[in-house]
């Protein structure tokens, strides 16, 4: 007679990993629209002077506050992509190395499709965000593991 075998249920963390994987790839999914698929502007133009919006305060040029703006904005839109990312990737180098190589290629798209300024800047903003995509993700795993430990 053939036993057979009950699946065995997935426990609370794998559920938890399939979830953040569904929010990544949405949340990649919105990055690749707002920074590719959604722009029209049909210049091709690129910047690799690092800093370069600093050089053009410090000259006088007033236009350089709204491209640090910019950089503070391209910080901030991948700190869901880092901590997304680390709760799928357990090593933070990788992490911030696939934020750096994906900023690459949206930079790369780009200038090729000529839908925005190609710039180092925005490669440097965007490994910093999701650098602190991984700091906020590795506090909020601290916090969760001292609030179960008051539980117990």
């Amino acid at each position: 007679m053939m036993e057979k075998k009950h699946c065995k249920r997935p426990d609370e963390n794998s559920w938890h990993k399939l979830i953040i994987c569904a929010l990544f790839i949405g949340y990649f999914g919105f990055i690749i629209w707002l920074t590719v698929l959604s722009r029209f502007v049909k210049t091709r133009r690129i910047e690799l002077r690092p800093f370069w919006a600093l050089q053009e305060i410090i000259c006088g040029n007033p236009k350089g506050w709204e491209e640090v703006v910019w950089y503070f904005q391209n910080i901030l839109l991948f700190i869901p992509f880092g901590f997304l990312l680390r709760g799928i990737v357990d090593n933070w180098k990788k992490v911030v190395l696939f934020g750096v190589i994906v900023s690459c290629g949206i930079e790369i798209i780009q200038y090729i499709s000529a839908t925005g300024l190609a710039e180092i800047d925005v490669v440097t903003a965007n490994a910093i965000g999701t650098g602190m995509g991984c700091l906020l993700w590795k506090a909020g795993k601290k916090m969760n593991m001292r609030l179960k430990k008051r539980e117990t």
